[in-house]
């Protein structure tokens, strides 16, 4: 019991962390100005020889796992009907 509140506390600080590594890559670095393009216009994206495919793909990956995250909380410290008895 004391496990699942520790990891759901570090959880959150981690989502914090990711909450500013993401605005970070998105706003300062190539491959977030890549996934920005791709996202508004993927056509132009592709025209000035950026891999559509790939960005999308890596870009649905990550926001698998951030989902599995949030989904791993949900279950283990938030939600108090998973504690047994």
């Amino acid at each position: 019991m004391c496990f699942r509140k520790n990891l759901a506390g570090f959880l959150i600080y981690l989502a914090v962390v990711i909450a500013f590594v993401a605005a970070f890559v998105l706003k300062r670095t190539r491959t977030g100005l890549h996934l920005r393009a791709v996202g508004e216009n993927a056509d132009a994206a592709k025209s000035v020889g950026i891999n559509v495919f790939q960005t999308k793909s890596i870009a649905l990956i990550i926001a698998g796992v951030l989902s599995g995250m949030g989904g791993a909380y949900m279950s283990m410290g938030y939600v108090s009907w998973f504690v047994k008895n």
